[in-house]
């Protein structure tokens, strides 16, 4: 493996970059920092500019090098821009369970976690065949209540939302 030690207190402790000239010649920087203004890893592409980078204290940016949370995603254009996707690619035939979702977690005041306290959940209505009329899905919200989490709003594929109804039948079902 490789191993690379510097006895640096600030600077770049090593750079590995592709000097080329085509679309590939993009480089990855290992950096010593010593405060939240410096990185510890930066990925370029062949211009200088910044893909990814993690600075000193773990906050990570993804299309921008300003990080201000632990994951800060950044698109860039003039349409509407979609930088993060969450996804599940199990293609098990006729699978109507197949979801993913996004945690919430809180920490109680002794500082156990609870990663499940809020969740939004996208889901199949119905198996995805290769026929298009087939792909519906929801979106679902739960909460904690109890020390359990619950769907407690279900936005249908047709637009359908039930309050405590995971399957509405109506605009508003309550």
């Amino acid at each position: 493996p490789l191993h690379v030690s510097a006895a640096k207190n600030d600077g770049w402790l090593a750079q590995l970059i592709n000097t080329g000239t085509g679309s590939d010649a993009n480089g990855l920087d290992i950096h010593a920092g010593v405060d939240s203004s410096d990185y510890i890893l930066r990925v370029r592409q062949q211009d200088g500019t910044d893909v990814m980078a993690v600075k000193y204290g773990g906050k990570v940016g993804i299309g921008t090098t300003a990080a201000d949370t632990e994951l800060h995603v950044v698109g860039n254009g003039n349409s509407a821009q979609m930088p993060l996707i969450v996804g599940n690619e199990d293609y098990t035939a006729n699978s109507t369970s197949n979801s993913t979702a996004i945690g919430f977690g809180l920490s109680r005041d002794s500082g156990t976690v609870k990663n499940n306290a809020g969740l939004i959940t996208v889901g199949k209505e119905l198996a995805w065949t290769n026929a298009d009329v087939n792909i519906d899905s929801y979106m679902s919200f739960s909460t904690y209540l109890n020390n359990a989490v619950g769907e407690r709003v279900r936005i249908t594929s047709a637009g359908n939302v039930g309050i405590g109804d995971t399957t509405p039948t109506a605009k508003l079902t309550v």
